[in-house]
């Protein structure tokens, strides 16, 4: 379906948000006096044509349907006279309950994902903190055994001949804490990739809350 919108106010802008990108409605243009009005500025940066002159537009045989989002009684006559006998037509308080049903499913739709994105926070903290805790557990083993290695090796400098075999083991013990310690840093910097991550879903999930309350403050 072709639709023209006649009026380029701020339920312009929340129905050509709604429109934009579905197959089944397309906005053919947007038509008000003024070419600052919210709508007109948003049709312009989606591409959709824009027009001070209503009759040009709602006579394009493509356009199927006529919304009137101006509220004047005299614009809706005029579009009427317009109409063609296949031309659908939508004006004052069906098109502003249409853009009201669809502010407020946008909305609905935008705190559904700010909770669920609250909820899913939540776990990869409790996920991090574990993961911090065990990678903090790790290199404090990892300090002590270290030192078992440096204490081994003197004791086997000071066996000599009859320490050879120890000395093996130290060796042993050394390449796997170098080889446990690569990958206790690669999981400490896979951390605090994380945690940078998190702090932008926390920014993410705020600017959606926030946005809400302006909407609901309009």
């Amino acid at each position: 379906m072709n639709v023209v919108l006649v009026g380029g106010g701020q339920a312009a802008t929340v129905i050509l948000k709604m429109f934009h990108g579905d197959p089944e409605i397309q906005v053919q243009a947007v038509v008000d006096l003024n070419n600052a009005a919210p709508g007109m500025v948003l049709a312009r940066k989606l591409g959709i044509s824009t027009s001070n002159n209503s009759e040009g537009m709602i006579r394009d045989p493509n356009v199927n349907a006529v919304l009137d989002i101006t509220g004047s009684a005299k614009v809706r006559q005029n579009i009427v006279e317009m109409l063609r006998p296949d031309q659908d037509f939508i004006s004052g308080g069906g098109v502003k309950m249409m853009s009201d049903l669809l502010e407020r499913s946008s909305r609905a739709h935008c705190m559904e994902v700010a909770n669920r994105l609250a909820e899913l926070m939540d776990q990869m903290r409790a996920t991090m903190e574990n993961i911090d805790r065990t990678s903090d557990g790790t290199e404090g083993v990892l300090r002590e055994i270290k030192l078992l290695a440096i204490n081994g090796n003197i004791e086997a400098a000071r066996a000599g001949d009859a320490g050879a075999a120890f000395s093996v083991v130290v060796e042993r013990l050394q390449d796997l804490v170098s080889q446990v310690g690569d990958a206790v840093d690669r999981i400490t910097v896979s951390s605090h990739e994380t945690h940078d991550l998190l702090a932008n879903l926390e920014k993410t999930e705020q600017s959606l809350r926030e946005n809400d309350k302006m909407a609901s403050a309009i």
